[in-house]
């Protein structure tokens, strides 16, 4: 048993975090420290255009990696390029990013963010993507009908994909989940 035990010692490893877990971990001190939820929605669209600026730009990425340059230099390069729409919430979510050389991972802190906040709200982000315009009063049915069948709010978007010739297709929370369209058929 004693041998067990110091081979254990020996080849103890601390166990490494994978960024998702790392994501979620911060999404939720953030919502916690966060009172109100339109405040946790609008910090999250402040930051996206940084975030998405950072999946397209490697250059952008490459700043944010660089040990040349301080934290403020750096929270003050995101507060130049988002402008006055920075929420203070946001601006402390950028200091921690920053804090844990942490900021090339906005975009998955801010995916976990929109996720947990969802997941506390009861709401589901659903995207319907149609062959042609859907009017209002079906907005309204198919509303209705997803906010029954998923027994949670519905916060819509609606897409025109020509390619689908006709009917609707409807993702939520991302994965596809019905497709009723005349592609889909054939």
């Amino acid at each position: 048993m004693r041998k067990l035990t110091r081979r254990r010692q020996r080849n103890w490893r601390p166990r490494r975090c994978d960024m998702r877990t790392a994501a979620r971990d911060i999404a939720r001190a953030f919502i916690a420290a966060t009172r109100a939820t339109s405040t946790v929605d609008q910090a999250v669209q402040s930051l996206q255009p940084i975030a998405l600026a950072m999946t397209t730009d490697a250059s952008l990425s490459t700043f944010f990696h660089s040990q040349n340059l301080t934290s403020a230099q750096k929270e003050k390069a995101v507060y130049d390029a988002c402008g006055a729409d920075l929420t203070h919430e946001a601006q402390q979510l950028v200091r921690v990013l920053l804090a844990h050389h942490a900021m090339h991972e906005l975009g998955e802190v801010l995916s976990a963010v929109q996720e947990e906040n969802d997941r506390r709200l009861r709401r589901a982000r659903v995207m319907v993507a149609s062959a042609v315009q859907i009017s209002s009063h079906v907005r309204l049915r198919i509303e209705q009908a997803l906010a029954q069948a998923l027994d949670r709010t519905v916060q819509a978007e609606y897409v025109v994909q020509p390619l689908h010739i006709g009917g609707f297709a409807v993702t939520i929370d991302g994965s596809r989940a019905w497709d009723g369209t005349v592609r889909g058929r054939l």
